[in-house]
């Protein structure tokens, strides 16, 4: 029931119940950052509960570097962005191309959201945030979701898992509103962008066992 029970199904789904709301991580580098979340107390029994959160998503950024062998801006590129056409798409660290359009962050209830300011390209937000894309992009998101990926891939994106604290249910990686998806439009691109896929890559996987995290003493957050 602690830590070391979390799966990347629960990451996906703001299930995990890594940190408690409010606790401050260093997130200087991923060392210091893998290890506050395993100090901090948990607060619910993973899979019990939601709640909103950035860190389950830049833990699974963590994963996916350990699993391939390869930076998450690098795998995310090849296998989510090149594929689905996202060619203006860039990471917050990296410039848009000249004369691209820039498609805001929002954040907030369905209906009211507001604009969010930038903020460091940082763990916490390394694998949760941290692109930006146009209004071009975001549709080739949407047309690569509900046809190039194949019809198995997209009712695991948007089947509804679990109930948000804003109107909506969690799918992998969108918000999903009544038959439809109101994540792409929400605040959080980096996350709703590219967690669909990795689900199926990583918290799936062919034999169709979820991945375990370990966060047991002196363990980060490699699959185990």
């Amino acid at each position: 029931g602690g830590k070391n029970a979390v799966t990347l199904h629960h990451l996906l789904t703001h299930s995990d119940g890594l940190v408690r709301a409010g606790a401050q991580l260093d997130v200087a580098t991923e060392k210091a950052f893998v290890a506050d979340i395993k100090q901090t107390p948990i607060p619910y029994t993973p899979g019990s509960a939601t709640r909103y959160t950035d860190i389950g998503y830049s833990v699974h950024g963590d994963v996916i570097e350990r699993v391939s062998g390869e930076s998450h801006e690098k795998f995310r590129r090849e296998s989510v962005l090149t594929p689905a056409g996202m060619t203006e798409t860039r990471f917050e660290s990296e410039t848009l191309p000249a004369g691209a359009v820039r498609a805001v962050e929002y954040s907030g209830p369905v209906g009211r959201q507001q604009p969010v300011a930038p903020r460091a390209y940082t763990w916490g937000r390394r694998g949760a945030l941290g692109l930006v894309t146009t209004a071009g992009d975001l549709y080739r998101l949407l047309l690569a979701s509900e046809g190039a990926f194949g019809a198995d891939v997209r009712s695991r994106l948007f089947r509804p898992r679990s109930s948000s604290n804003y109107g909506t249910m969690h799918g992998y990686g969108w918000d999903v509103v009544g038959v439809h998806v109101g994540g792409l439009f929400g605040g959080d691109f980096g996350q709703h962008c590219v967690g669909q896929l990795l689900a199926d890559f990583f918290a799936v996987g062919a034999a169709g066992a979820p991945i375990r995290l370990s966060f047991g003493a002196g363990a980060g957050a490699g699959g185990g």
